[in-house]
């Protein structure tokens, strides 16, 4: 079987060689299209490809259809140049599927690498990277193309089409970009997803460019208008995995905008569709926490925390336990858990000078520093306006929610609510 490595450029110097370094020998040939590259692209297209050419551009799908028509092998890879082959543990079981005739495609792990600053580190998805090379398989979507289509429409067996996930990952850097620049990235979008919007067939087609719509909303920061889209989005059509990011963006845009009712009833929609994923609690901690309930906002987030200490778990959604510490620390300060709320805080800090967690935890002295300065009364008490102690007998226990038993059905139970409608 010969493997055809199919790429579409421009302007990608900088990370261009190191990706063909990463899967050269892996393929049996190389085919770019340049798409009017004025970096140099273009020159060192020439010297590393088999087969290349240099077309203008008219959208995606044009383009990457043009790519595999150039390709002479069986089967087509996809990498884009900002992409990385990191982990090739699972590589020759893809190619034992492709050449057994059962599988329509192979779907690798991608990682979208995201900026650290933030709460949210990364995200792995599975998503199709190798296919048959057949007349009817093309490319379509001029924004967010797609082949999984050609492929369910058109299976080898005439039924349903069959794809087989093999353990190969691959690290994407395209998201890893300042906010002004990624924003910039997602306006330029609006045009064609309204067009690919307009002209969807049928309902998967529009649910998933209702999707992609959305998520571009949220990266431009329009969080009204993202959540007005939202709520008109055909949730029911979506995979269980864009209805799930789309839920997410819900939960953000209604803590964002003050509508936390709203927003709980995405974030249960979130457990309920994956009831083991971290960012699900993650979700429901900080609704819990905006609406002031402290106890189902310290179980939820400490549930979280958790979750992203154990060890061998691989999660979509990579949480950092640093940023999170800050709101469980909120949590711990509003239910008078002093030591867990200082130990919470140092934890952040260990990453982040967030100035508001560094006056919170400056302010807890421990209990005994309290008693000697008077800052505690005879009967116990704190007198008002008093500096926050930290007892010294309490623990910085991370509640694991999912086996402490402290939630309450009626109030706090995250599964009595059905996914949104």
């Amino acid at each position: 079987m010969k493997l055809s490595l199919c790429m579409i450029v421009k302007d990608e110097i900088a990370y261009l060689d190191e990706c063909l370094d990463s899967i050269e020998h892996l393929v049996d040939e190389i085919v770019i299209v340049d798409t009017g590259s004025e970096d140099g692209t273009w020159e060192l297209v020439q010297r590393r490809a088999d087969i290349y050419d240099q077309i203008e551009w008219t959208g995606f799908c044009d383009a990457r259809n043009h790519c595999q028509g150039l390709a002479t092998g069986d089967w087509i890879v996809i990498l884009d140049a900002d992409e990385t082959i990191s982990d090739t543990t699972g590589w020759k079981k893809g190619i034992e599927a492709a050449e057994s005739g059962e599988f329509d495609a192979v779907a690798f792990v991608l990682f979208n690498q995201l900026p650290d600053d933030q709460i949210l580190n990364s995200d792995r998805i599975w998503q199709v990277r190798m296919y048959g090379k057949r007349p009817e398989i093309t490319w379509i979507g001029s924004v967010h193309n797609q082949i999984a289509h050609a492929l369910q429409q058109h299976p080898l067996n005439k039924k349903e089409a069959k794809f087989f996930q093999a353990k190969v990952l691959i690290d994407h850097k395209g998201y890893n970009l300042p906010r002004e620049v990624m924003k910039k990235k997602y306006v330029a979008r609006m045009a064609a997803l309204a067009e690919e919007l307009e002209k969807a067939k049928d309902p998967k087609t529009k649910s998933y460019y209702q999707f992609q719509t959305a998520n571009a909303f949220f990266m431009q920061n329009q969080y009204d208008d993202a959540l007005k889209f939202i709520r008109d989005c055909d949730f029911k059509n979506m995979t269980v995995e864009n209805a799930y990011s789309t839920s997410l963006m819900a939960v953000h845009c209604c803590h964002i905008l003050g509508v936390e009712k709203e927003g709980m009833k995405y974030a249960k929609g979130m457990l309920d569709m994956n009831p083991d994923e971290s960012m699900s609690f993650l979700m429901m901690g900080l609704t819990y926490l905006s609406s002031g309930k402290f106890q189902a906002a310290y179980n939820f987030l400490g549930a979280t925390m958790a979750m992203t200490q154990m060890k061998g778990m691989q999660y979509k959604y990579s949480l950092d336990q640093h940023y999170i510490a800050a709101a469980c620390g909120e949590a711990a300060l509003n239910l008078k858990r002093y030591g867990d709320a200082k130990e919470l805080f140092k934890m952040h800090l260990q990453k982040y000078q967030t100035e508001r967690i560094v006056q919170l935890e400056a302010a807890i002295i421990p209990m005994e520093q309290a008693v000697a300065q008077g800052m505690v009364g005879p009967n116990g008490q704190t007198p008002p306006g008093a500096t926050l102690q930290a007892s010294l007998e309490d623990e910085a226990v991370i509640p694991d929610v999912r086996t402490s038993g402290l939630v309450s059905p009626s109030e706090e139970n995250p599964s009595d609510s059905s996914a949104p409608k």
